[in-house]
């Protein structure tokens, strides 16, 4: 057991340096379809950039529950993956790459589970319980889907707000996040 132990770790303590020291170990090329089909892969997109939405209705809210008015310059996107402020690294290829991509990987999947999870669940069960109504302000919106449920939004970015839309048809679209231009 002890030498099955010893193994297993020594093994993990060559790949870590291998990695820290910039060995060229080739790395599995990725296929986004079927991997018989010769060549150049397609890329993989692990996260996909946030995209900017359509204008809100006149029922949008902001946190402070006042109407929604987009200034010039600012943007509109869809509360999802990427609109946090933490997990924003910019790889350098280096050694630092194997501390930020595990971190950047973690702030991503708790706004991913946020988001396209808890957020929709609670909301859909929310309006199966409210004759298919969706709460009327974002007000009610943190008392009746994001208390109760202990969802913990993710800190945004400078400038940036969360935007309720209880006027949106799909479930999906109702949470937002008003953003400064880049």
């Amino acid at each position: 057991m002890r030498k099955a132990l010893r193994g297993v770790f020594s093994l993990v303590l060559l790949v870590t340096l291998a990695g820290l020291v910039g060995c060229d170990v080739k790395q599995p090329e990725l296929y986004s379809g079927n991997p018989a089909v010769t060549g150049d892969p397609e890329p993989v997109v692990v996260s996909p950039a946030v995209e900017p939405v359509a204008p809100t209705h006149e029922t949008a809210q902001s946190a402070d529950g006042s109407p929604v008015v987009i200034q010039h310059g600012e943007e509109l996107v869809a509360a999802d993956v990427g609109v946090g402020k933490k997990g924003r690294y910019e790889s350098t290829g280096g050694p630092a790459d194997f501390i930020t991509t595990p971190v950047a990987s973690l702030f991503a999947a708790k706004e991913m589970v946020a988001f396209r999870i808890q957020i929709p669940h609670a909301l859909t069960l929310y309006k199966a319980a409210n004759d298919n109504r969706p709460p009327a302000t974002f007000d009610a919106f943190k008392q009746d889907i994001l208390i109760p449920n202990a969802i913990a939004l993710p800190e945004l970015p400078e400038g940036a707000e969360y935007i309720y839309d209880p006027g949106e048809s799909e479930v999906e679209k109702m949470f937002k996040v008003k953003r400064p231009g880049k």
